[in-house]
C-alpha cells in the first residue's frame, strides 16, 4: 500500500514540475544554412562592460550555433548601455530568423530558500505556497516577485523551492530590452542556467544522483546542489578569490617580517619591521592577482623581478592553502545538511565553474578532502574537433562561457522565468481551458447546424420528388382536356343538349379538379422554388409558412421581449425581434391584402466570401426576382459565433404571389 502511495506521490511531482526535457548530445551546426527555420534561443550576460552571448538551436538536438565576447564602452547609464548593445545584438542575431532571447541578470539580489508544505490539492497548491513562504521569509509581494517549483514529495508533505527578487529591477530590464527592439522571452540567473546543463546532458550527471557546484567568484562563492537534474538547495559562503588573494598578500607580509633585523641605537627607540634595504616586500592586490593568475592560465608567467617570479607552484598553493581549507569545511558543512535532512540519494559529485575550475591542484585538494570526484563545469566537453563551431583559444575565456552558453538552453516551464512565474503558468492554463471549451462548443454548434441543413435538404428533395409527380399528373389532365376541347370542336352543332351538358360538366369538374390540385400542392411548388434558388452559401435553419385558410395581418416586432404562444396566434422568433401573425378579423378580411400568404425564413450567410451582407443582398434579389415572391423586409445582425467565428443571421419576409 506505502509503494502504492508512494508511486501516486511521485506522479504527481511530475506532474507539477511539468518536465519533458531529454538528455540529448550536443551537436554543432552550420547557423547561416539550417538555422533560419528552427527556433533560436538567444543567450545575454551582461556583465560590467563585458557583453557574452550564445546562439543554440531547439530541435530534436541541441546544437550550439555561435557564442561571442563584446567589449562595450564603461558606462553606469541605461541609455549610453541600450546605444552601445543595439548594434552588437543586431549583427549577431541577424542569420537567426525564429529566435527567443534570454536574459542573465546578476544573483545577488535572489533570495532562495527551501520550506515544507502539507499536500493539497492542485488548485490549492498556489496559494499554500505562498502563504508558508510568507511565513518563512518575510518579503512584500506587492514589490517582490513571489515564484517556486516543488522540488520533493513525501507521503504528506511537498518540498518547496522558492525564491524571490524586487519586481523593479524585473521591469527595468524587461523595459529596456523591449526599448531597444529585442523582446525578452525569458529572465533568470546563473544558478538556474546551470540547472539547464543537467536537463540537457551536457554535464555528465545521472538523473538519479544528487550532485553539488561550488562557483568561485571575487567577493563570494555559492554552493548549489542538484537532485534529478533540478535545483534544491543553493547558499553563499564568504570563501572567495579575495580570500586566496589575502592570503598571498599575508604571506609575503610575514615573509617581509619575518627577514628584517631588529636594531638597536643608544639612546633611539628600537626598529622593528623596517627594511634596510630600501626594499618594501608586501604586494598589492594586483600583484597577488597576477601570481594566482600565472598558476592558473597557462602562457601567463611573471616577468623576472615581479614579486612571486621566482614562487613554484608548491609555494603559491602553501599560500592559499588556509583559504582553500576554509572553503573545503564549508561544502562539508553544506553536503552534510543535505545528507541528513533532504537527500534521497547522497551527494556523489562536485562540479566546478569559474576561474578557478582551471586550477588543477583545487580539483585534487577538494576531491582528496570530500571523498567525491570533483570535475571542473567545461561547456565546451561535447563538441568534436571536426566542428565548425570551435572553442575559444584562451582557456580562461572558454570557462567564462559556461553561464551563456547554458542560458541559451532555458526553455518555459523548466527554467525559472521571472517573466513567467506560477502567476502567468495559471493563466495560460486557464487560456487553453477556454480554447478547449470553444472548440467543443463551435464543434457542437458545426453538428447542430449540420444536421438542420441535413434535414432541410431531405425534407426539400422528398417535396421536389412530389411535385414532379404533380407535373406529370397535370400534363396528363391537360392532355385530356385538350382531347375533350376536340370533341366539343368535331360535336355538329345540331347534336342534342343533352350531350352538350354532359361534356360541359366534366369539362367543369376537370377544371375544378384541376384547380383543387393547384391549391393543394402550392406549399411543395412554394419550397421546391425556395430550394432551387437558394445557393450554397445560405443555411436556412427555420421557415414560418403560412395556411392559406387563415386571415392575417403582419407586424414585425423588435422589442426584443418574449411573447406568451397562448396571447398570440402565431410568431417567430428570432436573435433580434420577431414577426406577429394574428387572425383577422372576418368582417375585416375582406382585403385582398388581409388574405395574402406569407413566408418568413430564418437563416445565416455561411459562405466564406468576405463581404456577407453583399452576398445577402444578392440572395434578396434573386428571391424577389422570381414569379413566386416578393419580399417585404430583411433584418439582419453580425454575431461572433464560437468555433465558426464571425457570422451574419438574417430573417426574410416574403410575400407568396401565386
Amino acid at each position: 500500500m506505502k509503494k502504492e502511495k508512494k508511486q501516486a506521490t511521485e506522479k504527481l511531482l511530475g506532474g507539477i514540475r511539468n518536465r519533458k526535457t531529454a538528455s540529448v548530445p550536443l551537436a554543432t551546426q552550420n547557423a547561416k544554412i539550417k538555422a533560419g527555420k528552427k527556433q533560436i534561443k538567444i543567450g545575454i550576460e551582461i556583465t560590467g562592460n563585458l557583453v557574452r552571448l550564445s546562439a543554440l538551436l531547439h530541435s530534436d538536438q541541441y546544437r550550439l550555433l555561435s557564442y561571442q565576447q563584446v567589449t562595450l564602452p564603461r558606462t553606469t547609464e541605461r541609455q549610453s548601455l541600450g546605444e552601445a548593445l543595439t548594434p552588437v545584438l543586431r549583427k549577431f542575431c541577424k542569420p537567426f530568423s525564429k529566435r527567443k532571447l534570454w536574459f542573465m541578470m546578476p544573483s545577488r539580489d535572489v533570495d532562495a530558500f527551501t520550506y515544507e508544505i502539507p499536500q493539497v490539492e492542485a488548485k490549492k497548491i498556489d496559494s499554500v505556497a505562498l502563504q508558508a513562504a510568507q511565513k518563512e521569509k518575510k518579503f512584500n509581494i506587492g514589490t517582490q516577485l513571489f515564484d517556486y517549483h516543488i522540488i520533493d514529495a513525501t507521503e504528506s508533505k511537498y518540498r518547496v523551492l522558492a525564491y524571490t527578487i524586487p519586481k523593479q529591477e524585473i521591469l527595468e530590464w524587461k523595459g529596456f530590452f523591449r526599448k531597444i527592439g529585442y523582446p525578452l522571452e525569458g529572465i533568470t540567473i546563473n544558478t538556474f542556467c546551470l540547472q539547464n546543463m543537467f536537463q540537457s546532458g551536457w554535464l555528465d550527471a545521472p538523473k538519479e544522483d544528487s550532485v553539488a557546484h561550488i562557483f568561485i567568484d571575487d567577493d563570494w562563492s555559492r554552493i548549489d546542489v542538484f537532485q534529478q537534474h533540478f535545483l534544491v538547495f543553493t547558499r553563499e559562503v564568504r570563501t572567495s578569490l579575495n580570500s586566496l588573494l589575502d592570503e598571498i598578500q599575508n604571506s609575503f607580509q610575514k615573509e617581509t617580517d619575518s627577514a628584517t633585523p631588529q636594531i638597536e641605537i643608544p639612546g633611539q627607540p628600537s626598529l622593528s619591521g623596517q627594511n634596510l634595504n630600501d626594499k618594501n616586500q608586501t604586494i598589492t592586490l594586483r600583484e597577488a592577482k597576477s601570481i594566482l593568475q600565472a598558476q592558473l592560465i597557462e602562457g601567463e608567467n611573471l616577468a623576472p623581478g615581479q614579486p612571486g617570479a621566482d614562487l613554484t607552484s608548491d609555494d603559491v598553493f602553501k599560500m592559499i592553502e588556509p583559504a582553500l581549507n576554509r572553503l573545503s569545511r564549508q561544502i562539508q558543512r553544506t553536503i552534510a545538511h543535505y545528507n541528513n535532512t533532504m537527500a534521497q540519494h547522497s551527494i556523489n559529485k562536485l562540479f566546478i565553474s569559474g576561474v578557478m575550475s582551471l586550477y588543477p591542484p583545487l580539483l585534487s585538494y577538494l576531491q582528496g578532502e570530500l571523498g567525491i570526484p570533483v570535475e571542473a563545469a567545461d561547456p565546451f566537453r561535447f563538441i568534436s574537433q571536426y566542428s565548425k563551431i570551435r572553442p575559444p583559444a584562451a582557456t580562461r575565456q572558454k570557462m567564462q562561457l559556461l553561464p551563456v552558453i547554458s542560458l541559451g538552453l532555458s526553455q518555459n516551464p523548466q527554467t525559472p522565468n521571472f517573466l513567467y512565474t506560477f502567476r502567468e503558468k495559471n493563466e495560460e492554463r486557464k487560456l487553453a481551458q477556454i480554447k478547449k471549451w470553444v472548440i467543443a462548443a463551435g464543434f457542437s454548434a458545426v453538428l447542430l447546424l449540420a444536421a438542420g441543413n441535413i434535414a432541410t435538404f431531405t425534407f426539400l428533395a422528398t417535396e421536389k420528388t412530389k411535385l414532379k409527380t404533380l407535373e406529370n399528373e397535370f400534363e396528363t389532365l391537360a392532355t385530356n382536356a385538350k382531347a375533350l376541347e376536340q370533341q366539343l370542336n368535331s360535336i355538329d352543332p345540331n347534336t342534342d343538349l343533352s350531350h352538350i351538358r354532359k361534356l360541359a360538366e366534366k369539362i367543369n369538374f376537370l377544371n375544378k379538379y384541376l384547380e383543387y390540385t393547384a391549391k393543394r400542392y402550392e406549399p411543395i411548388s412554394v419550397f421546391s422554388e425556395l430550394f432551387t434558388l437558394t445557393p450554397e452559401g445560405i443555411s436556412i435553419n427555420k421557415v414560418l409558412y403560412s395556411s392559406s385558410q387563415k386571415q392575417f395581418t403582419l407586424t414585425y416586432k423588435d422589442t426584443g421581449k418574449t411573447v406568451d404562444k397562448k396571447e398570440k396566434e402565431e410568431h417567430f422568433s428570432s436573435p433580434f425581434g420577431y414577426y406577429e401573425l394574428q387572425n383577422s378579423n372576418s368582417e375585416q378580411a375582406t382585403a385582398k391584402q388581409d388574405c395574402a400568404k406569407f413566408i418568413l425564413l430564418d437563416g445565416v450567410v455561411t459562405t466564406k466570401e468576405q463581404d456577407k451582407n453583399l452576398y445577402l443582398s444578392v440572395y434578396k434579389m434573386i428571391l424577389n426576382n422570381s414569379p413566386y415572391f416578393s419580399v417585404l423586409g430583411i433584418e439582419k445582425n453580425s454575431q461572433i459565433t464560437p468555433g465558426i467565428g464571425n457570422t451574419l443571421y438574417f430573417t426574410i419576409a416574403l410575400k407568396v404571389t401565386i
